[in-house]
């Protein structure tokens, strides 16, 4: 069972820079939309806003950490 789309989005955000307000909207809007935080498309909605806003390739060292958390932090979330 995937962990609850607001305990992840909290922690997506809290990885977010502040300068990216772009996905921060994005993913703020993802919410707001009028379906059950619980139904499998809203996270596949998600992840398609996440993977909108980086590069559309396996991470590197070089990108930004922030990119790696979030990958991580939505990678997790349905482990637990």
């Amino acid at each position: 069972m995937p962990l609850p789309l607001t305990e992840l989005h909290s922690l997506v955000i809290q990885t977010i820079p502040i300068h990216r307000k772009n996905l921060i909207e994005d993913l703020e809007n993802i919410l707001s939309v009028k379906n059950k935080p619980t139904d499998k498309k809203i996270y596949t909605q998600y992840l398609r806003v996440i993977l909108k806003h980086i590069p559309q390739r396996e991470l590197k060292n070089k990108d930004p950490e922030w990119m790696w958390i979030c990958q991580e932090v939505f990678s997790d979330s349905f482990n637990k």
